[in-house]
């Protein structure tokens, strides 16, 4: 291109101009598209390097979160609740409102993209909240975030909590790999508006509302991963998230049942899940899904579950 440009160039400069209309309208059009040339932005491919970042803490952390990085933890407790408190003041970084009668203040990753938190795959560090009514973590309007070799939890020694572990909205591609989810609580993943969640490697233990509440999400999938101990209210209720596929992964030691009522393992509205592989197994319910024509199973080892055959919701 650059050396047609020349050649147009120089043949603008060279030859006699014509005398006709024609050809002063020739003339102008090139002059134009020349200055045209000088002004456009040049378009390249995305450039900029994903940087490293080691941190330590959780200030460190909290310091670190941008687009287009990886964070690496190093082993040991990050504990964001006095974080928290202190609200550090970032632009990738904002606050939601926990329950009420709570102080404290969920963090949220907002407004960035090619972010990965990444921790040590023996060692995993454990990111947590000292605070039964807020997130441990949220993601809100972020791109392209990756978490892997984590544990993220409610502290344990608070007792039952009343909100999710991990919060994501107005999100697309968010990954979890190797990552352990500990409710002791609510919730193990909330989500709404979000287009791809991939889960893999992982473990969803001891969320006893639910392990996965998703509305409007897409492209959802699960792969080698772990729900147990979950969902008084029914492990996974999904919400006009059309199809979530399930790829060799297991469902077991679940109770879904609450003072007397009974739910299904998948409530499932607007959605349909697809199960390949794995098993679901040793699960109290009324029924495997409230919709049984939207569960699909090929090969999964269904056994020792205990149906009551009627849902009380």
């Amino acid at each position: 291109m650059a050396v047609a440009n020349h050649e147009i160039i120089g043949n603008a400069r060279t030859q006699a101009v014509p005398r006709t209309a024609f050809g002063m309208a020739a003339l102008l059009l090139v002059l134009l598209c020349l200055g045209c040339q000088q002004h456009l932005p040049r378009t390249e491919a995305h450039s900029a390097k994903t940087r490293e970042i080691k941190v330590a803490n959780a200030a460190e952390l909290l310091k670190a979160i941008g687009p287009d990085r990886t964070i690496l933890l190093a082993p040991g407790t990050y504990d964001l609740t006095a974080t928290v408190d202190k609200q550090a003041r970032s632009p990738y970084i904002g606050w939601k409102q926990g329950h009420p009668q709570d102080p404290h203040r969920t963090m949220v990753i907002k407004d960035v993209r090619n972010l990965s938190l990444v921790g040590d795959k023996e060692l995993r560090p454990v990111i947590l909240v000292k605070s039964a009514g807020i997130e441990v973590l949220g993601l809100s309007n972020v791109s392209s975030v990756h978490l892997t070799d984590l544990r993220i939890c409610h502290d344990p020694r608070i007792g039952n909590c009343s909100s999710a572990v991990l919060y994501i909205e107005n999100s697309r591609d968010v990954r979890l790999s190797n990552t352990a989810l500990y409710g002791c609580g609510s919730i193990g993943i909330q989500a709404k508006d979000v287009d791809g969640i991939h889960i893999s490697d992982s473990i969803i233990d001891d969320c006893p509302d639910q392990a996965v509440t998703l509305k409007n999400c897409t492209n959802v999938r699960f792969v080698s991963s772990t729900i147990t101990r979950c969902g008084n209210f029914g492990v996974l209720r999904l919400h006009d998230c059309g199809e979530v596929l399930f790829e060799n992964c297991r469902i077991a030691s679940s109770h879904c049942t609450y003072s007397g009522l009974t739910y299904a393992i998948f409530h499932v509205s607007g959605s349909s899940v697809t199960f390949r592989g794995g098993a679901i197994t040793q699960n109290v319910a009324g029924k495997m899904a409230n919709d049984e024509a939207s569960l699909k199973l090929h090969d999964v080892d269904v056994s020792n579950n205990q149906l009551h055959g009627s849902l009380s919701k």
